[in-house]
């Protein structure tokens, strides 16, 4: 299903963008912010695993 929601936006994201409807001005690429931006989705990621963790460690005993 999931991949049925992101096959219809890309496809009607491109529609738009053809159409004119909307402007694609993509930024210039910056490596520091990229570094910056995967390093804290990548905490994020860790700490819903920890929670996910601590929780299900609680609700065995």
């Amino acid at each position: 299903m999931a991949v049925l929601a992101i096959l219809v936006e890309t496809i009607g994201f491109q529609l738009a963008a053809s159409l004119g409807w909307i402007k694609l001005n993509p930024l210039p690429f910056v490596p520091l912010a990229q570094i910056i931006g995967g390093f804290l989705f990548g905490m994020g990621m860790m700490l819903r695993w920890l929670c996910k963790w601590y929780y299900l460690r609680k609700k065995k005993k």
